[in-house]
């Protein structure tokens, strides 16, 4: 697929203004994507992840990997937080 959109729109963009918004607040800005227009996202992102069905391109610019999407990626990324956490 192709998305065309208006530069300085994108993903990663709008987590770099809502992490300079929030200031100290944002302690931590995790990305999760899984394909190519996720990128920037995950390039912004304090951690950034690529599900396990995610694009090779996606892989390889993620901090960490998790499981699929259709194995709740979202509550195992949670789960990875909170045993660091302990």
């Amino acid at each position: 697929g192709i998305e065309f959109q208006e530069r300085g729109t994108g993903k990663g963009d709008a987590l770099m203004r809502l992490k300079k918004l929030l200031g100290d607040r944002a302690r931590l800005a995790v990305g999760v994507g899984n394909y190519e227009n996720d990128v920037d996202l995950i390039r912004a992102a304090d951690v950034g992840y690529a599900v396990g069905d995610a694009i090779p391109a996606v892989k390889a610019v993620a901090d960490r990997i998790t499981v699929d999407c259709a194995d709740h990626a979202i509550a195992q990324i949670v789960a990875d937080f909170e045993r660091e956490l302990l």
